[in-house]
This record gives structure tokens, C-alpha cells and sequence, in this order.
């Protein structure tokens, strides 16, 4: 792939506003589910734990939808990738609003809807890590705080629809709400046409000497010198589509010629007979085949578990995303249980938007602009307090004490967002990060796909949720440890690394 220099401003800035208006609609639909949840109990008349699945189904499609996400990203683009999903999921929830029984609310809205809503995760946070990187952090704050604010904006509102329309009138709106992703998908730009609309305009201007002092950013670092005409075409899909061919034919080792405006490399037009040939048809199968394996595989580096580092952070998400998405779940429910009114109850996920809001935002700019507190510090300390809080919160049965719960478990999880993707950075080569992203979102699906159902069937078992939170806390402390333990096992790893790169070091004579 060709090496881009990421701006760290400019257009970067609208790239993390598409970020954020993506959390905003998708994770904070999720987080607001436990409103809904509410609503299906009554209509479906199925226990906690069944309905519950509705949830785990949405979660768990990502096992599937993020490493595809993943493979269509480098196949095509961010932006493609973000058009699609937004329109299919919105489909989808739409489609939600006529089920008449719960196994078609599973299909629909818990496997359809959620693997379109998953396909946009991994592209919305790594489109940001391609524009930044000295404030990858503040960057990745401002994004990922949409998360809170969809969740404080989406609880109240999706809970003043259920009141005035019902929850298929809610599921409509919420559809209307979700075509918002496409609007997203229009700022994410490839870096590619970034830097080439920035090099054009240079070459425009009257005074070029003065351009070329001004920009200090370097293009892509390619050994081609020939400059790329965009005349009878679309800027970005030549430019884009044409370093994506270049990449595909050095990967393949083939040695097609170069088709650019209908002509071949030697200027002859390509003529329809040749592919009716049986010669050329077997090349096209194969080649087909080949490209639907490399495709597969682009969504997958397994050799990363080989990282001891990386596999403890790993850990730490499987853990804290499982204690915080039952927590939050079961929170509506568990208020109602303590005596708690359905409005005051159903306030509790929106506050938590907010402090997450305000605290990603925050923790952001403390990752970006400190350099005395490490980022490892941040992201295992802050699970650390949430279980804390969270075996606590068992002994606080008021709403007062819900609600400064909610309020410290928002600021806790607010911390790791934005600070686990520098956390990759710190451990793990550049080229590495983003599939790095990609398992940690996967081990997050399958860590809530396990944990919801089980906080509800552990409360049909005792009838309430107290054995259910405990669990909850020593989960975010488990994590906190492995996240310390983390940067140990780095320092062993690059140990052992020099030792064998030292041992395997010999002398090879030249030849005569």
C-alpha cells in the first residue's frame, strides 16, 4: 500500500465528524436498547432472558460482520462501505416496525439490521487513525463521543416516542434517524484524493514556489512518476480505484497490462473475442478465486495473538465490554425492581450518555496533550473504578445512588474508547493497528453476545440482580489487571525478539 502522510488537521477534522455522527447513531441505538427492551417484554410476553437474545443477536452478527468489514474496506473503500450499510440497516429497522412475533424481531432487527450497523464500526474509527496521528487521540475523543451523546440524545427521545407513538411508530423514526450514516459516508474521503486535490491545487496556483513552501505535507510515496489524468472522468473513483488496481496486480504478481480510458498499454483497443476464449476464461476463474481468498483473508492477522501484549488487551475488552453492556442493559430494568419510576429509570442510560460525551471528549485531549500520564494508566485504571463502583451500586437502591453509578461507570468507559487504539499504536507496528481494532471490536460482540443473556437469566434465577452486578464488578478489575499487565508482557516480547534476531544473526560470505 502506498505511504500516505496523514495531515493531522484540515480536512481530518471533518473526517471526525463523520466519526462522531456514526457513533452517535449506531452504538448510541444499541446503548438505548434497554428502553426498548422494556417495551418488547410487554408485547412479546416472553421472559427476560428470551427477549434479552434480541440484544445478543445484535451483537453477536458482528462476529461475522467486522471481519467482512474489514475485507470490504481494503477491497473497496470507507466510504463505499459507509453508504451501503447506512441504507441497508435503515431498511432494516424500518422493516423491524411490522414484525408480529418475536422470532421475527430476532431475524429482522437482531441479525439483519445489527450486521449492517457492524459492517460501519471498523471503518468509521480507521478512516480517522489514516488522517491523524500526533492527535490521533484528541481525534479519536471527538469521534467517539458520539457514542454518548447518541446514547443521552436517543434514551430520552426513543422513551418520548414509545410514550406518543408506540414502539413501531419509535422504530420508524429511529429508521429516518439512521439515513444520517450516509451523510457520514460523504465526509470520509480517502487520503488518497486528499493529497492529490491538495497537490493540483498547488499546481495551480500563480506563484508555485511560494505553493510549494506552504506545503510541507508529502503525497504518496510511490515509484511511479507519471502523472495520473482525471480529465473525462470522476476524481475519485480514477484516483482511488487506480492506486486500489495497482495494489491488487503487485499482490497477485500478475502481469495484466494497464487499461486506462478504454485503451492497452501499447495503445491497441482490447477486443471482445479474446475473453469468449477458453484460455482466458480459465484465467478468469482462477483469478476470481484467488481474489475471493485474498479478500477473505485481508480481514484477518492472526499472527497478532502471538503477542502476549496484544492478547492481554484483548482480554481487557472481552471483560470491561461485558460488564458495561449488561450494566447498562439491565439498568432500566433493575431501577424498576428498586421501586424506581419507568421515566426516572429510563434517565439513567441517558445521563450516562452524557458523562460518556463529555468524558471522551475530555479523556482525549488528556491523552493528546499529557505526556506524563500514559494512555495504559488511563485505559486500566478506568476499569478499575467502574467495577468498584459497580459492587457498590448494589448497596445504593435509591436513584440518587443509581444515578452517581451511572454517572461514574459513563466516565469510566468514556476513558477506554479513545485510548485503546493509541494503546495499539504504543505496542503494536502501524500496519498492524488497524486489524488490531478490528479483534477488539470482535472480542466486544461476542463478550456482550454472552453477557446480556446471562445477567437476565441469573436474574429469573435469584430475582434480582445483586449476585448478577457482583459478577459485573469483578469483571471491569480483571480487565484492569490484565490492562497493567500489558505493557510487562511488551517488554518481554521485544526481549525475546532480540534475543532470536540475535541468535540467528551469521555471517554470509559474497559471492565471487
Amino acid at each position: 500500500m502506498a505511504d500516505v502522510e496523514p495531515p493531522d488537521g484540515g480536512f481530518g477534522w471533518f473526517v471526525a465528524l463523520g466519526t462522531f455522527i456514526v457513533f452517535f447513531v449506531v452504538p448510541g441505538q444499541a446503548y438505548s436498547f434497554g428502553v426498548l427492551y422494556v417495551e418488547f417484554l410487554d408485547a412479546f410476553g416472553a421472559s427476560k432472558a428470551s427477549t434479552a437474545w434480541i440484544g445478543t443477536l445484535y451483537f453477536s452478527t458482528g462476529v461475522v460482520a467486522i471481519p467482512l468489514s474489514m475485507a470490504l474496506i481494503n477491497k473497496y473503500s470507507h466510504r463505499k462501505v459507509m453508504m451501503i450499510g447506512g441504507i441497508t440497516s435503515s431498511i432494516g429497522i424500518f422493516a423491524s416496525s411490522f414484525v408480529s412475533s418475536l422470532g421475527q424481531m430476532y431475524i429482522i432487527y437482531g441479525v439483519m439490521t445489527s450486521f449492517c450497523h457492524w459492517l460501519l464500526s471498523v471503518p468509521a474509527l480507521a478512516i480517522v487513525r489514516r488522517y491523524f496521528r500526533k492527535r490521533l487521540s484528541i481525534a479519536m475523543g471527538i469521534g467517539v463521543s458520539g457514542t454518548g451523546a447518541g446514547q443521552f440524545a436517543l434514551s430520552f427521545l426513543t422513551q418520548i416516542f414509545i410514550d406518543n407513538y408506540g414502539w413501531r411508530g419509535t422504530l420508524l423514526i429511529l429508521s429516518a434517524i439512521n439515513l444520517n450514516i450516509c451523510v457520514a459516508g460523504a465526509l470520509f474521503r480517502p487520503i488518497e484524493v486528499y493529497h492529490f486535490i491538495k497537490q493540483r491545487n498547488c499546481q495551480n496556483t500563480i506563484d508555485a514556489t511560494m505553493c510549494s513552501i506552504s506545503s510541507t505535507q508529502p503525497s504518496l510515496k510511490t515509484t511511479e512518476t507519471r502523472p495520473v489524468t482525471v480529465s473525462d472522468v470522476s476524481l475519485e473513483n480514477n484516483i482511488y480505484s487506480d492506486c486500489k488496481r495497482h495494489e491488487s496486480e503487485e499482490a497477485d504478481g500478475s502481469e495484466s497490462m494497464v487499461i486506462q480510458n478504454g485503451l492497452s498499454e501499447h495503445g491497441e483497443e482490447i477486443r471482445d473475442d479474446v475473453a469468449a476464449s477458453d484460455h482466458n476464461i480459465r484465467r478468469r476463474i482462477q483469478s476470481c478465486a484467488t481474489e475471493l481468498r485474498n479478500f477473505l483473508k485481508g480481514g484477518f492477522d492472526w499472527s497478532l495473538f502471538k503477542n502476549l501484549a496484544f492478547v492481554l488487551i484483548i482480554v481487557t475488552a472481552f471483560g470491561s465490554q461485558a460488564a458495561s453492556m449488561a450494566a447498562l442493559t439491565h439498568g432500566v430494568k433493575r431501577g424498576r425492581d428498586y421501586g424506581i419510576s419507568s421515566l426516572l429509570s429510563s434517565s439513567l442510560p441517558a445521563i450516562m450518555g452524557m458523562a460518556q460525551f463529555l468524558g471522551r471528549i475530555f479523556w482525549g485531549i488528556v491523552g493528546g496533550v499529557s505526556k506524563k500520564v500514559k494512555p495504559i494508566i488511563l485505559y486500566g485504571g478506568s476499569m478499575a473504578v467502574a467495577g468498584i463502583a459497580s459492587i457498590i451500586s448494589i448497596h445504593t437502591t435509591d436513584y440518587t445512588g443509581q444515578l452517581v453509578y451511572f454517572i461514574i461507570l459513563g466516565i469510566s468507559m468514556a476513558c477506554i474508547t479513545p485510548t485503546y487504539p493509541v494503546v495499539f499504536t504504543e505496542l503494536l507496528e502501524s500496519d498492524r493497528v488497524d486489524h488490531a481494532i478490528m479483534f477488539y471490536i470482535l472480542a466486544q460482540t461476542v463478550s456482550t453476545m454472552l453477557s446480556v443473556p446471562f445477567v437476565g437469566w441469573m436474574r429469573d434465577i435469584n430475582g434480582d440482580y445483586d449476585i448478577a452486578y457482583y459478577v459485573i464488578g469483578m469483571l471491569f478489575i480483571v480487565a484492569a489487571i490484565c490492562a497493567f499487565l500489558a505493557p510487562v508482557a511488551n517488554k518481554y516480547v521485544v526481549k525475546r525478539n532480540e534475543e532470536k534476531r540475535k541468535g540467528t544473526t551469521c555471517f554470509v560470505p559474497s559471492r565471487e
